[in-house]
């Protein structure tokens, strides 16, 4: 069935457009399971370029549930055969090929509990460099206000960059292809309830993250700030602001109603966004890797977001391309019997500048587990009929007017 988009301008005139499959779907896990005798689910996509990327999904071809995956090139032929990961928090490629698998395991303790997560590190060879944990944190019972946080992770050419808020504290921890861990001081001391983090890496390993203070303190007052590393890992701007956030107070009487997402747009820049899902604006900025903003802000207001029943919104960014990179926002809310969505998509080129207006849909929510953009409007998606796991490749039709 063909989907409706909408073209919303800031004029709200509307136009017509579709997503559809150009070419048919095809199988990623192989001839294994050639009756679909047994389960494989659940499929997640991984990019951290333009170069590759990997699909992992739930297995059950040994009788019981397990972790496969399987690595392609940035043309979606596929890159050796599937293989088991044991890891059940991400698969990620960087631009050498080198393979990060990461490992979540919660440990009870009385009420509360212990988070260890392992990172496994192989060549392009399928040698492994290393098995390590590279993080642990105490979880308490629920209900405290805990900050749960987010787990980012970012790959130059020759290393991976594993970044973290959970309980409201920033931890960030660079993964070398030599199998050297070493854990970086981001001198944020004292600050304990940073509610959102994001952050990119260059191809030479300059890094940047952007976090929200999410409670006013003696030092600090409530806002977006930013953190900028050299490859030496060394910080060379412990923190600059780049904006106040003071109008998303959540239950728990701290700032933390965002979704942030942020890019690479060459060697020196990149562009970083915020959503505030309260009022469903969304803002960006460019910045470079002396800490020194380029631009100023920019202000999108998303169509169809900021109800006031609705979900947090899903927000992807896809990879850049020579062309340029895509935004997707997805949002939610329950009305009567049904679940109601809203799709917005937002192009940009090459240096970060929106082309045309903004689309979007409502249909069901299609861009929860990652994208990856080929280019020339065209994308891969991974899929499953509970039986089998795809890659979908998908078409958009801009009505841009390039």
């Amino acid at each position: 069935m063909k989907k409706l988009i909408i073209l919303v301008s800031l004029f709200f005139s509307y136009s017509y457009a579709q997503i559809q499959p150009v070419v048919p779907d095809f199988l990623i896990t192989g001839d294994d399971n050639p009756h679909s005798t047994f389960i494989q689910t659940a499929p997640s996509l991984y990019a951290t370029n333009y170069n590759n990327f990997v699909v992992t999904w739930i297995d059950y071809r040994e009788g019981e549930s397990s972790i496969y995956a399987q690595k392609f090139d940035k043309l979606g032929n596929k890159i050796g055969a599937n293989f088991k990961t044991n890891s059940n928090s991400g698969a990620f490629l960087n631009n050498d090929g080198y393979l990060l698998t990461l490992h979540k395991e919660q440990v009870p303790y009385f009420e509360d509990s212990y988070l260890y997560l392992t990172a496994r590190l192989k060549n392009t060879s399928n040698q492994e460099i290393i098995e390590q944990q590279i993080y642990s944190a105490y979880v308490p019972w629920c209900g405290t206000g805990f900050i749960s946080g987010d787990d980012i992770i970012t790959a130059s050419d020759n290393c991976f960059y594993f970044l973290t808020n959970f309980g409201g504290n920033v931890s960030l921890v660079k993964i070398n292809e030599d199998g050297v861990v070493k854990n970086i001081n981001v001198r944020l001391e004292n600050l304990n309830y940073i509610t959102q983090v994001t952050g990119s890496a260059t191809p030479d390993c300059n890094f940047f993250f952007a976090w929200i203070n999410g409670v006013e303190n003696d030092s600090l007052g409530t806002g977006l700030y930013a953190t900028f590393i050299n490859p030496g890992d060394s910080v060379i701007i412990p923190k600059i602001l780049i904006s106040e956030v003071i109008d998303s107070v959540g239950i728990w009487e701290y700032v933390g109603n965002y979704t942030m997402k942020s890019i690479v747009l060459n060697d020196s820049t990149y562009k970083l966004f915020w959503l505030n899902n309260s009022t469903s604006m969304l803002y960006s900025i460019k910045l470079n890797i002396n800490g020194e903003i380029l631009s100023d802000i920019d202000s999108l207001l998303i169509p169809g977001s900021g109800h006031p029943y609705a979900s947090v919104s899903k927000v992807v960014l896809t990879n850049k391309t020579e062309e340029g990179f895509y935004l997707f926002i997805s949002s939610s809310y329950y009305d009567s019997n049904n679940d109601v969505y809203t799709n917005s998509f937002v192009k940009y080129n090459d240096e970060g500048e929106q082309i045309g207006d903004i689309m979007t849909e409502q249909t069901t929510s299609l861009f929860a587990l990652n994208l990856f953009n080929l280019g020339a409007g065209n994308f891969f998606r991974a899929s499953s009929d509970m039986k089998d796991v795809f890659l979908d490749q998908l078409e958009y039709f801009n009505l841009f007017g390039q």
